[in-house]
């Protein structure tokens, strides 16, 4: 049963955001950056597991995941605002994510 709740919740999500961003790009892409999938992770975290060590361990991930999204973001702004197709444009994007996600745990890896 928490797992059917689980999914309907972020299909719900997924459906405001895009709804939202039809008549309000804008404003779609604020609520879509907005730490909406983080909380509803730890809220379901916090449900299932009552463990507080395994919440900060989470956020702490969450925060390095930052960074190599903030990459992909940036790639795929530059080329929709030259009109390239969505396709070649969210592939290339995956992979500077990717590359930035290796790049990272390679660096971190060695801390």
């Amino acid at each position: 049963m928490l797992l059917v709740l689980k999914v309907l919740t972020s299909a719900l999500m997924i459906i405001i955001i895009t709804e939202i961003a039809k008549k309000h790009s804008v404003l779609g892409g604020f609520v879509a950056v907005l730490p909406i999938n983080i909380l509803l992770s730890l809220i379901w975290l916090y449900i299932e597991k009552k463990d507080i060590a395994l919440l900060g361990n989470f956020t702490n991930s969450a925060i390095w995941g930052i960074f190599p999204t903030i990459f992909f973001l940036i790639t795929v702004t530059l080329l929709f605002n030259k009109n390239n197709p969505f396709i070649p444009t969210i592939l290339i994007g995956l992979v500077i994510l990717a590359v930035f996600l290796l790049v990272q745990h390679k660096i971190l890896s060695h801390t």
